[in-house]
């Protein structure tokens, strides 16, 4: 050091590829590694590989809850760090999803960093919203007008492409849905799927692992995609979990790369959750197993029985999220969201989070809202 001047000795070429590699995935913001890519041409190459994007989202990629609810005929998201859970969760607007270009959509979902955003009338965008990349996909001409009732985001792990899978179904609830995919970086139009079952999606519960894509059915059945094959299966639900039971019916969710269903019918009365995890016996054969059951702390009581909506998510770590609702104003319909419960299936312990920036929700704002986990990524949509 010469005064106040501080001398540099070496520089990052000096650094073996495979540390630099391992340093950079450990990075959590995208926003970041952009930047980075600026820094030299070796950076900017290393970081656009595709094997650091899978790596970076597996190691270093930031949490977030994402949430959107309905506001007359769009949408308003919103959002907050996961990273580091503190006491208190603060939520603020996610400007990106709110842009003008996409106030017609009014339907959301996601997968490994990306969003999906669509509507009945067929108008579907796929966006990196760290990036700020974002595209419209095409739109089909018909004669027969069908309105789109689902749209899910899949990834294929032999090809490393998303692809949209999308059911619709003649205005009159009961016709065979017609499913169709399109595969981002590589169709230019929607191709259809054989699959003529009468499947109806529930919306907002569905889970995707290592390539299959798992939803609830209506009519009771568990419905699998296997988005590299592009075909169905179709698996019974336990025999005493219904649909149709409660206000609560029952959420599908990963565990430990597993898919499992969360019954929780009997929640506000006792606190628990059973939880049903799907096997393969090595053949064909799935069966359901009853994996635990997972009990509210008695610190929780007295505040589950006012409980009136729930809605659960997992986060990339693998923890189940329980975000219930409050009723605030009898008369006139109000809810609010004070806490948030994160149950580690690893450790079988809970935490609890205090929720801000919010705010009161009328009756069809929670009924509609939709909570999704979002990682940052730099993921191309190529």
């Amino acid at each position: 050091m010469e005064g106040n001047k501080v001398v540099a000795t070496g520089n990052s070429s000096h650094i073996p590829q495979e540390i630099m590699f391992d340093i950079l995935t450990r990075v959590p913001s995208a926003k970041s590694l952009l930047r980075f890519r600026c820094v030299s041409k070796s950076f900017c190459s290393l970081i656009s590989q595709p094997s650091f994007v899978e790596a970076h989202l597996q190691k270093g990629s930031s949490d977030h809850l994402l949430v959107s609810f309905p506001y007359y005929s769009r949408r308003t998201f919103i959002s907050c760090d996961l990273e580091h859970k503190k006491v208190q969760l603060a939520f603020s607007s996610f400007q990106y999803l709110n842009e003008p270009c996409f106030l017609q959509l009014d339907r959301m979902e996601s997968l490994n960093g990306l969003v999906c955003l669509w509507n009945e009338n067929k108008d579907v965008a796929i966006c990196n919203p760290f990036t700020r990349q974002h595209v419209f996909l095409p739109r089909p001409i018909e004669k027969v007008h069908r309105r789109l009732t689902c749209c899910y985001l899949g990834f294929d792990p032999t090809i490393k492409k998303h692809k949209v899978l999308r059911g619709e179904e003649l205005a009159t609830f009961g016709g065979t849905p017609r499913w169709s995919i399109f595969t981002l970086g590589m169709d230019t139009s929607w191709r259809e799927i054989h699959f003529y079952a009468k499947v109806f999606p529930i919306k907002n519960n569905w889970v995707h692992i290592n390539g299959v894509i798992y939803s609830a059915d209506f009519y009771e059945f568990l419905v699998a995609f296997n988005v590299g094959e592009e075909n169905f299966s179709m698996t019974s639900f336990p025999c005493r979990v219904k649909l149709s039971d409660g206000l609560m019916p029952p959420t599908i969710v990963e565990i430990k790369e597993e898919v499992a269903l969360l019954d929780h019918k009997s929640f506000r009365d006792d606190g628990k959750i059973i939880v049903y995890v799907l096997i393969s016996n090595g053949s064909c054969e799935t069966t359901w197993v009853k994996m635990q059951t997972i009990e509210l702390p008695s610190e929780f009581y007295n505040i589950k029985e006012t409980f009136m909506h729930c809605r659960f998510t997992t986060t990339h770590n693998g923890e189940i999220v329980l975000i219930p609702s409050f009723k605030t104003n009898w008369s006139w319909m109000e809810f609010m969201y004070s806490f948030v419960f994160f149950y580690d299936t690893r450790k079988e312990e809970w935490t609890k989070s205090k929720l801000c920036g919010i705010g009161q929700r009328n009756l069809r704002e929670v009924r509609n809202s939709v909570w999704r986990n979002l990682v940052e990524t730099i993921r191309s949509l190529e």
